[in-house]
């Protein structure tokens, strides 16, 4: 919640393009607000005012921010709400500050037993993951947010978890 002297120290030195933003950089008491003030000291550092301030926020088990902010579902459910789904994610981004989402997941579920991205993806079929990912996209854009795809293409045909080893695809 709080940038560290250390922080305070290299911010200027280093002048970072953007920055990342994770659930323990929020309030769960005042979210909007403890969120700004702490961008805006990073701007302020930084002598950036078009920081990149991202999160890794995507729904479903990917999901940053405390209440009042909604928590959406995995994007597998989304179906034909996906735009409006991406649009509301987006405002609610913006309106804590943040201006860059490591989402949508656009990996296709080609393995059954894949564990991390399973319903994180929004289907099995390249053309609906290819359409859903536009529509997010678009809406996330309309919101003032950039989208960012993840991951590496195939991800979602491997078996191992890129979290804990090097997923292998033959």
């Amino acid at each position: 919640l709080e940038l560290t002297e250390r922080e305070r120290e290299i911010l200027p030195v280093l002048r970072p393009a953007g920055i990342i933003l994770f659930r323990h950089n929020f309030s769960s008491t005042d979210l909007q607000h403890s969120a700004l003030r702490l961008i805006a000291e990073v701007r302020s550092l930084t002598n950036r005012e078009d920081l990149l301030v991202s999160i890794d926020h995507e729904g479903g088990r990917v999901h940053r921010l405390y209440p009042p902010a909604s928590h959406f579902p995995a994007a597998s459910t989304w179906g034909e709400r996906t735009a409006e789904v991406a649009l509301a994610m987006g405002c609610e981004l913006r309106e804590v500050g943040v201006n860059l989402s490591f989402a949508p997941v656009v990996d296709i579920l080609s393995e059954p037993t894949n564990t991390v991205i399973g319903p994180r993806a929004f289907g099995v079929d390249p053309d609906t993951v290819a359409r859903r990912g536009v529509e997010f996209f678009n809406a996330t854009e309309k919101a003032g947010v950039v989208a960012c795809a993840k991951h590496f293409p195939g991800h979602g045909g491997t078996q191992g978890d890129s979290h804990f080893e090097l997923p292998i695809l033959e």
